[in-house]
């Protein structure tokens, strides 16, 4: 079985179609977290996700979209991660970001994406 695994796509199209374009077959899709900030195609990467991930971990970026609560991201990019945030909230619904992550709590093992500010 071959496992396509994706991480910190934030919303960069043209990077996401380009792994594809050298990864076709796959059978699932593992996504490690960070659909969102910074790149302009942020509904177009979650549309993939939706479509073609198998397991999902919700990244720091896409629980501070959801939640609005600080995402932890280093000094010399939190002030363009809180920009591009603002103006993906326009575009987005937080539910959205929500839905697309399975609530792993009680279960025997975790999977988790985070800033090293955060991680527990």
């Amino acid at each position: 079985m071959k496992t396509l695994i994706l991480s910190d796509i934030h919303g960069n199209l043209p990077a996401l179609e380009a792994i594809l374009d050298c990864e076709r077959n796959y059978d699932q899709c593992v996504f490690l977290g960070d659909v969102v900030d910074y790149g302009p195609f942020p509904k177009e990467c979650i549309a993939f996700l939706r479509k073609n991930m198998s397991y999902g971990v919700i990244g720091n970026h896409d629980n501070a979209l959801a939640y609005d609560v600080d995402c932890g991201c280093r000094g010399d990019f939190k002030e363009f991660s809180e920009e591009t945030r603002a103006w993906h909230k326009t575009l987005l619904d937080k539910e959205e970001i929500k839905r697309e992550y399975p609530d792993d709590s009680g279960k025997d093992g975790r999977a988790q994406s985070s800033s090293p500010c955060n991680a527990n």
